[in-house]
């Protein structure tokens, strides 16, 4: 007896239903087993090795008393067919050193290259072909340019061919990765090495059909290299433009970065003066700072009488103990513009750095009747004269051209002749960077 059967579908409560009411002599004393065979076919794409095709089977049957007549089986399982991969990352060397699985990852600042491992498995029935892995990297990693197998298709992303993998075999894609030249321009404010990986593949979808198709595996999860980076996030001033004898309150703000800092942090400020004298007007220790903390705090410092240039220096972590990525944002430094002697004001360098020429410009505002200009190193070599220099009352400007002069800080000191043969003074700073 074989009878093809009606069938119904409740889609919002996934019931299907078999209408058995045209088997009129069913069951009998020669007959009592009934079997009923449904094609079906899945797509074994993203689902686990084994799945239910059904939840629960119940057989009903339409006598009086309705509903007592009712047998129920368990579930319907079904194993995969076709490929199937999935994958894990891991970063597996830190500047050629080998890290053991699961290792706690802490970058810092002599970090070069990172070695990130992709592992590609094949946990399907039947061959995977033209498997590639594409991965998008974080913000602050580049690939080194030494790996010819990988190909750039977007900002940041990258694809590697991968091959076959036939059912149970496993690879492994190693990637050079290298911390780009923004990772410490302001603060290691983001520290995923990876964002995403995508494995796009090909096989049959069915036992039945030979045509291969493609299939994709995505992971969003990121792969990250978190580090230490305690940064100082402002140093300023109350003011640009101090007399001598005058006190200056300095302001500061030191913050955490995305890892907790359980240990002590010292800084340090200083005033450096004259170009040559460094004098620590502060030291401080803070005891921890929580993930993106910040710490606000200031110091008042009165300008001695022998001054002619000023900055100041805020470092933190001066002895190096705090294994951070990077070093370059715990230091801050600005220069104070001295109000200067009545005879000349409004000195200025541009540009300033210079590389073989720039312009010096000054306001004369009294009666100079010979103005040469000195120029020293910072240990005090003398290294060149500009003998009168315009000093005519107003605006003047003269250009300074030094291409032989080594790379450096120097100090171009003004000397003036007053009518009543009274010598003034002035100076400025200028830096060579070429």
């Amino acid at each position: 007896m074989k009878q093809n059967l009606n069938v119904s579908f409740d889609s919002k409560n996934r019931i299907e239903t078999l209408d058995l009411t045209q088997f009129k002599s069913f069951p009998t004393k020669d007959f009592t087993k009934l079997y009923v065979l449904e094609k079906v076919e899945v797509n074994s794409s993203n689902l686990p090795d084994k799945f239910d095709l059904t939840r629960a089977e119940n057989l009903t049957y339409e006598v009086q008393p309705f509903g007592d007549y009712v047998t129920k089986d368990k579930n319907l399982t079904l194993s995969s067919v076709g490929p199937r991969l999935t994958h894990f990352k891991r970063i597996s060397a830190i500047d050629g050193k080998m890290l053991p699985e699961n290792a706690s990852i802490l970058l810092n600042n002599r970090t070069k290259q990172l070695a990130v491992t992709f592992y590609v498995i094949n946990i399907g029935s039947d061959i995977a072909e033209n498997v590639s892995l594409s991965f998008k990297l974080g913000k602050y990693f580049v690939v080194d340019n030494q790996q010819n197998n990988i190909t750039k298709i977007q900002e940041s992303k990258y694809v590697v061919p991968v091959g076959l993998l036939v059912p149970g075999e496993m690879k492994e894609v190693t990637v050079l990765l290298n911390p780009n030249e923004q990772i410490c321009m302001n603060w290691y404010d983001n520290y995923q090495v990876v964002q995403d990986v995508e494995i796009d593949y090909f096989g049959p979808r069915s036992k039945f059909i030979t045509k291969k198709e493609a299939f994709s595996y995505l992971d969003e999860t990121p792969l990250d290299a978190p580090s230490y980076d305690v940064f100082v996030k402002s140093f300023k001033p109350n003011s640009r433009e101090v007399k001598t004898g005058e006190t200056i309150t300095i302001s500061w703000e030191i913050g955490n970065g995305l890892v907790p800092l359980t240990q002590n942090l010292k800084y340090n400020v200083y005033a450096i003066l004259n170009l040559t004298d460094t004098l620590l007007i502060l030291q401080d220790t803070l005891p921890k700072l929580n993930l993106l903390e910040y710490f606000k705090s200031s110091t008042p410092f009165t300008l001695p009488d022998s001054l002619y240039f000023l900055e100041f220096m805020i470092v933190a972590d001066p002895d190096e103990t705090i294994p951070e990525i990077c070093k370059e944002n715990n230091i801050r430094l600005f220069a104070v513009e001295l109000i200067g002697p009545d005879w000349m004001r409004k000195v200025s360098v541009q540009p300033n750095p210079f590389d073989f020429f720039t312009s010096v410009s000054y306001v004369i505002s009294q009666d100079i009747s010979k103005l040469d200009a000195y120029i020293y190193s910072l240990d005090g070599s003398f290294v060149g004269k500009i003998e009168n220099c315009p000093s005519q009352l107003g605006l003047n400007h003269f250009y300074l051209q030094m291409p032989n002069l080594a790379k450096g800080t120097y100090l171009i000191r003004f000397e003036g002749i007053t009518p009543e043969n009274t010598k003034v003074v002035n100076y400025v700073k200028v830096i060579k960077e070429k």
